[in-house]
């Protein structure tokens, strides 16, 4: 479902996490894309408007990372 132009799901997909500092293009041409396998801890600010749901896991996976 949905296509691949520049309008697409992906494209949005893509450029969210360029800008919010996750992956960066690698050329002009946008073909090349470097993707971060860890990120810098998300902000108590943010936390903080996150739903229940998403807070528990993240503070559950942060858990098993510490004592892994």
């Amino acid at each position: 479902p949905g296509g691949s132009g520049r309008n697409s799901t992906i494209w949005r997909r893509l450029d969210r996490l360029v800008r919010f500092g996750a992956a960066r293009w690698d050329n002009t041409t946008q073909t090349e894309l470097t993707v971060w396998s860890h990120l810098a801890t998300v902000p108590a600010r943010a936390q903080a408007r996150w739903p229940a749901w998403l807070l528990e896991a993240h503070t559950h996976m942060l858990s098993q990372r510490r004592a892994g």
